[in-house]
C-alpha cells in the first residue's frame, strides 16, 4: 500500500468517498450516526495525538538552540 503522503488532495478524497459509500450500505440511519461518530472520535484523537507530538518536537528544538 502507499504511503499517505504520496497521495493527492483528490485521490484521497476519492477514496474516503468510495470508504464511505461502502460502509453505508444497508445501514440504518442509527447505525450511520454511530459509525459517523466513531470515526469522528478517531479523527480527534489522531490529531491530538499530532498535535502534541509537533508540541514535544517544538520543545526539543528550543532546547537545542
Amino acid at each position: 500500500m502507499e504511503d499517505f503522503n504520496s497521495f493527492d488532495p483528490e485521490d484521497i478524497s476519492l477514496l474516503i468517498s468510495i470508504i464511505a459509500t461502502a460502509l453505508s450500505k444497508n445501514k440504518s440511519i442509527e447505525e450511520l450516526t454511530v459509525i459517523g461518530n466513531f470515526m469522528i472520535s478517531v479523527g480527534e484523537i489522531i490529531i491530538t495525538i499530532s498535535s502534541e507530538k509537533a508540541n514535544l518536537l517544538a520543545k526539543q528544538t528550543k532546547k537545542m538552540k
